[in-house]
């Protein structure tokens, strides 16, 4: 009985069209995650192909209103809702500036934080959720945001990033091979009727 209440909230919540989807996603699901890794010291080189600015926020409360207005106008106001939450834990947000719009973002995590697949090591640092704007994609402007962030972490001690990217999205992976990532596990995850299986290869 509570499962079904369960259900018929969501159902309210999100709209029928996205309760299917999410229904099916709940009964199966077939996976293949790749896991990057990257030390500091291996970063290639990159000529900027257009010049931008980055910078890292560490709380909801310090992004600048037109961002979040970028961010609710068109990714959705659900989406603002998880920047929130993730930025009242110990996520942080790095953002890249070109002639001061608002161009894209990459998510952070680091000292050792729990994730489904994997526990962060201790100089570890994980990067997640990365989006350009359609309008300035091709610019390279994730080798900013990941240079930029690398370069303030090495002060304090950490020496590895990593990221984790679906193995058909060809576009992240060929962004981060360039950077200098180099692919070390495979997730596969498989989920029927709620119960999960993941292999590491």
């Amino acid at each position: 009985m509570a499962r079904i209440k369960l259900l018929l909230f969501y159902l309210i919540c999100i709209g029928p069209e996205n309760f299917l989807k999410m229904l099916k996603s709940s009964i199966y699901e077939k996976r293949i995650i790749y896991y990057f890794e990257l030390s500091f010291n291996r970063v290639k080189f990159m000529e900027p192909r257009v010049k931008s600015e980055s910078k890292i926020f560490y709380s909801f409360d310090e992004l600048p209103s037109f961002l979040k207005a970028k961010i609710k106008k068109n990714l959705g106001y659900e989406k603002l809702r998880i920047f929130k939450y993730r930025l009242s834990a110990t996520i942080k947000l790095v953002v890249s500036f070109v002639d001061g719009e608002f161009a894209s973002y990459c998510f952070l995590a680091c000292s050792e934080e729990q994730f489904l697949l994997f526990r962060l090591g201790k100089s570890d640092i994980y990067f997640f959720d990365c989006f350009t704007f359609p309008e300035f994609r091709g610019l390279g402007l994730i080798y900013d945001e990941t240079k930029y962030a690398i370069d303030i972490f090495k002060e304090h001690g950490y020496s590895r990033a990593c990221v984790a990217i679906d193995s058909y999205n060809k576009n992240s992976i060929c962004a981060f091979n360039k950077i200098g990532f180099y692919k070390t596990k495979e997730y596969w995850l498989r989920k029927i009727f709620f119960i999960k299986k993941i292999l590491v290869k």
